[in-house]
This record gives C-alpha cells, sequence and structure tokens, in this order.
C-alpha cells in the first residue's frame, strides 16, 4: 500500500506519467466497458431463446395428451439453460461491481488533476461517456436478472408439481422395464442435447471473441487514424512555418536582388559617364597634338625665314657698304620684324608650355578614369556575383515552395485515404449491424466513428485554412515591399550606429592594448615573484640538507659519547676492582707483622 502511495505521489509529481497513467485506466475501463456490454447484449439473446424455450415448455405442460419424451427433453434443456443463465448472471455481476470500483477510482484520479486544463476537460467527458453507457447496460442486466427469476420461479412451479406425482411415476417405472429402457434413451438424447447446446455456447463465445477482436482491431485503426491526423496537423502548422521563413527568404532575396540590380545599374550608368568623358579627353588630346605640330611646324618656317633676313642682311652689309643709309631701314624693318618674330615665338612657347601642362593633367586625369573605371569594373563583377547567387538562392526558395506544395499534395492524399479507410470502417460497421448482436457497441463505435469524422472534417477545415493563411501570406508580402522602404531608412540609421560602433571598437581596442601591457607587465612581475619563490624554496631546501646532516652528526656525537661513556664505567669498574684489591692486600699486609 506504501508502494502504491509513493507510486502515486510520483505520478502526481511528474504530470506527464499521471497523464500516462490515466490514460492507460481509460483504455482499460474502455475495453472493459465494452466487454461488459456485449456479454449483455450477448446474454439478452440468450435470454431469447430460453424465453422460447420455457413457452414450448409450458405449451407441453398444458397439452397432457403429449407428455412424454418430448416434455422431458425440453424440460431438460429449460433446467440447464437456466442454470447456466444462472453462472453467467453471477460472473457479470462481479465484474459489474468491480467495474463501478475502477469507475470511481478513475473519477477521483481525473478530479486530482484539474490543473491540466483540455486534458482535463477531455478524460471528463470520457468518464461521463463510459457512466451513461454502463447505465444503459446496467437497465438491460436488471431486466436480465427479472428475466432469471421468472425463469426459476416456473422451473420451481413446475419441479415442484412434478415431485406430487412422482410416487406414481414410481410405481409405473417398476412395473414396466420398457420404460426403464425409454429412459436411458431420453438420458441418451438429453446428453446429445447438452453437448448441442455447449457447442452452441462454444460457438456463441467464439463469435463474440471475434466480435472483441474486430472491435479491438476497429479502436486500434481509430486510435492510428487519430494519430496521423495529429501528425498531418503537425505537419500542416510545421509546412505552414516552413512556407512563412521561404517567403521571407525569397523577399529578403528580391529585396536585395532589387537593390544590388540598381546598385549595378548606377555603376553602369557612371561607367558610361566616365567612358564618354574618357572619349572626349582622347579627342580633346589628338586635337592639342594636331595644334600642337602645327605650332612646331610654323616655328620652323619662322626660324628658316629669320636665317634667309639674316644672311640676305650680312650680303647687303658686303656688297653695299655704301648704301647703308638706304639699308638702315630695311635694317630697323627687319630688326622690327624680328622683334615681332620673337615675340610670337615667346608666345608660342608659352601655349606649348600651357599645352603641355595640359597634356599632363589630362594623362593624369585619364588615368584616374582608368583606375576609376577598373575600380567600377570591379564592383560591377562583384554585384554580378551577388545578383548570380541571389538569383541561385531564389532558385532554391523556388524549389523548397515547390517541395512544401508536394507536400500538401501528399497530406491531402494522406487525407483522402483516411476518408477510404473511413469508409471502409463504415462498412465494416454496418456488416456488424447486419451481424445483429452488437447492437450497443456498433451504436457506440458509430459515435466514435463519428467524432473521427468530425476530427477529419476539422483537419480538412485546417488545410483550407492553412490555404488561406498562405494567400494571407501573399498580401502581406505585397505589404512587406512598403515596410522594406522604411527599413532601408532604418539601414542608414544602424550604419551609422554601426560606425559610432566601430569607434567604440577603435577605443576598446586600444584600452584592451593597454589593458594587455598590464597584463604582461603583471606576468612578468609574477614570473619574477614565482622565481623568487622557487628561490626561497631551494634555500629552504639546503637548509633543510644541512640541518639533515648536522642532525646525523650530532646523532653520531651522541651515540660516541654513550660509547665512551660506557667504556668509562667498565674503566672505573675496573679500577674499583683493582682498589679493592689492593686495599685487601694492604690489610693483609698490615696483619702479617702483627
Amino acid at each position: 500500500m506504501g508502494t502504491e502511495n509513493s507510486e502515486h505521489d510520483d505520478a502526481v509529481s511528474a504530470p506527464e506519467g499521471f497523464v500516462d497513467i490515466i490514460g492507460d485506466l481509460i483504455t482499460r475501463l474502455d475495453l472493459s466497458l465494452a466487454y461488459f456490454s456485449e456479454k449483455v447484449t450477448n446474454l439478452s439473446n440468450f435470454v431469447m431463446h430460453v424465453a422460447t424455450m420455457e413457452c414450448e415448455f409450458e405449451a407441453l405442460v398444458f397439452d397432457k395428451d403429449q407428455m412424454g419424451f418430448d416434455y422431458i427433453q425440453k424440460g431438460l434443456q429449460f433446467d440447464l439453460l437456466c442454470g447456466v443463465l444462472d453462472s453467467e448472471v453471477r460472473d457479470l455481476g462481479g465484474f459489474f461491481d468491480t467495474l463501478q470500483v475502477e469507475i470511481v477510482d478513475a473519477r477521483e484520479k481525473v478530479f486530482s488533476c484539474t490543473h491540466l486544463g483540455e486534458a482535463f476537460l477531455a478524460m471528463h467527458y470520457k468518464l461521463l461517456d463510459f457512466e451513461h453507457c454502463l447505465k444503459q447496460s446496467e437497465e438491460q442486466f436488471d431486466e436480465i436478472k427479472m428475466q432469471l427469476v421468472t425463469f426459476q420461479k416456473t422451473l420451481s412451479s413446475l419441479k415442484n408439481a412434478e415431485n406430487g406425482n412422482a410416487e406414481a411415476g414410481q410405481i409405473i417405472r417398476e412395473g414396466d422395464k420398457s420404460f426403464n429402457e425409454d429412459d436411458i434413451e431420453i438420458k441418451m438424447q438429453t446428453i446429445a442435447q447438452q453437448r448441442h447446446i455447449l457447442r452452441m455456447l462454444e460457438k456463441s463465445l467464439a463469435r463474440e471473441l471475434d466480435l472483441e477482436k474486430n472491435i479491438n482491431d476497429s479502436r486500434e485503426i481509430q486510435e492510428f487514424l487519430e494519430v496521423r491526423l495529429f501528425s498531418l496537423e503537425q505537419l500542416l502548422v510545421n509546412m505552414e512555418e516552413e512556407a512563412i521563413d521561404v517567403w521571407e527568404k525569397w523577399l529578403e532575396a528580391d529585396n536585395a536582388s532589387e537593390i544590388l540590380l540598381g546598385i549595378s545599374k548606377g555603376l553602369l550608368g557612371r561607367l558610361q559617364v566616365s567612358q564618354f568623358n574618357l572619349n572626349g579627353l582622347s579627342h580633346r588630346e589628338s586635337e592639342l597634338r594636331t595644334k600642337l605640330e602645327a605650332f612646331v611646324q610654323q616655328l620652323k618656317v619662322r626660324d628658316i625665314t629669320l636665317d634667309q633676313s639674316g644672311s640676305s642682311i650680312a650680303e647687303q652689309n658686303s656688297v653695299l657698304p655704301g648704301q647703308t643709309n638706304g639699308a638702315k631701314a630695311d635694317v630697323n624693318d627687319a630688326e622690327g620684324k624680328l622683334g615681332l618674330a620673337d615675340s610670337e615665338v615667346f608666345t608660342l612657347s608659352e601655349k606649348v608650355c600651357s599645352l603641355e601642362k595640359q597634356l599632363k593633367e589630362s594623362e593624369s586625369q585619364l588615368l584616374n578614369v582608368k583606375a576609376s573605371s577598373d575600380d567600377y569594373q570591379k564592383q560591377y563583377n562583384v554585384v554580378c556575383s551577388e545578383v548570380s547567387n541571389k538569383e541561385n538562392l531564389i532558385v532554391e526558395l523556388k524549389e523548397n515552395i515547390s517541395n512544401s506544395e508536394s507536400r500538401a499534395n501528399s497530406a491531402e492524399a494522406r487525407c483522402k485515404l483516411l476518408t477510404d479507410t473511413n469508409s471502409k470502417l463504415n462498412e465494416e460497421l454496418a456488416l456488424l449491424k447486419d451481424g445483429g448482436n452488437t447492437s450497443a457497441r456498433v451504436d457506440l463505435l458509430e459515435r466514435q466513428l463519428k467524432e473521427s469524422d468530425l476530427k477529419l472534417q476539422n483537419a480538412l477545415a485546417s488545410a483550407e485554412a492553412s490555404q488561406e493563411k498562405q494567400i494571407m501570406l501573399y498580401s502581406t508580402f505585397r505589404d512587406m515591399e512598403s515596410v522594406i522602404k522604411d527599413l532601408k531608412s532604418k539601414v542608414a540609421k544602424a550604419e551609422s550606429r554601426a560606425d559610432s560602433a566601430e569607434e567604440n571598437c577603435i577605443i576598446l581596442s586600444e584600452s584592451n592594448a593597454e589593458l594587455n601591457e598590464e597584463l604582461s607587465f603583471s606576468r612578468t612581475r609574477l614570473e619574477c615573484l614565482e622565481g623568487s619563490l622557487h628561490r626561497e624554496e631551494e634555500a629552504k631546501m639546503a637548509t633543510a640538507k644541512d640541518l639533515g646532516r648536522k642532525t646525523k652528526v650530532l646523532k653520531n656525537l651522541v651515540t660516541q659519547l654513550a660509547v665512551e661513556r660506557e667504556r668509562l664505567k667498565l674503566q672505573l669498574s675496573s679500577l674499583a676492582s683493582e682498589n679493592n684489591i689492593l686495599v685487601m692486600k694492604l690489610k693483609a699486609a698490615y696483619k702479617d707483622p702483627s
């Protein structure tokens, strides 16, 4: 009893184990109640058979002309059937009492776990169903008991009537031997009838066991269907969650791809602008080069003309020395022309220098543009790779969506299979109804099948609800696009926060470096302290060794002193003995002269 209480306390302390125990108890009660109702229905059919037998027997009793072999046969059959019915009623009454006790115990255990909520309500409703079924079976059982009492009364009245005619029958049997032989034959026939009845009872019991087995199989199928329905509901929930995750990832990938496409378009535009600027600069460079070549050719022509004018002036000076006055004007004109030519050369040289500077600037701009175009090309390649990755991710997400849709289709196919199995169970129930012996149990199974049909309809409704949820998800995905724009602004704020966080990280890294320096300093100091401790320990060990050696020396000295002391004692004892001998000798010497 103590172990049961401890197990009960452990079960109460562990709610899951207690729920399992109560579930097992309820399943046992369900099986026992099904067995009791089945037995009651079989006994009611058996009572109907006994009632027909009673009617036939009473008809033979009232018909005195035909009271013979049939009368005795029917009487024995009726007596035997009443005995079998009495024993069955007694056994079933004991089983009914134990079943009531188990239901009361189960009710107490169920009401001890009111904190479980929905599980408590389900178990409470099951107990109410059990009590209702038990009341119906109890009413049928009471009717069977009343019928048994009437059968026993009729049997006792017939026995009393037969006892009144016992002596006359005895005289007749003693006077007629042929009647004894007929009686033996009747007994043999009654034994055969009893065997036949027992065979019929065995067949009915076998049918009853088959029906119980079919009921248990149908219950197992129902439980299996409930488990499958629950697993399908969980699968639908998981599929909804997976679909939500997939759609979120798809939206993120789609938004990222759109952002990257915008970035790539901007980079392409900038690249095209830079290429256009590069083409304009190259065209301008070619124009400047042509102008520079033209200016160089003009300078060469001017130099040639200057050389020619100088040579002509020298010739005129040498050939016409007398015509100086006329030539001075020409010289002045030539000098004026030379001055103009020099000024033009100076301006041209300045233009050449400015053009060279512009060329250098254009070359540097070209280099910068080429570098920027290379950078833009690299960024464009990176963006293209990211776009391809996002497209691959979108393809994977679409594959996941198709897989989830295939799972949903498989779940619908399983639901169809469940409906087919339910229809098969309905057909089996119809066949069981045609049997006519398990009406109450068939009603109970019909009710359970209706509940399973309701659960199946609920599962289908949940599947439809999940589809509606998917439609709602599509609409929410459209709404998410507007939310993404807000998220972009939040991303910019987050980037600013990230910059501030990076600054904080830099500060923290600097402080971390300082702490690392302090830590290294403390480690070196600790190593120095450990070295000093090690040296002190070595000094202690050396002093301990010195003390050990000194103690050994002292021990040796003590042992030597002990040995010397013993030796001195021996010497003293020997000297004392010698002294005594000398004293004796002296005494003897003094005694002799006297």
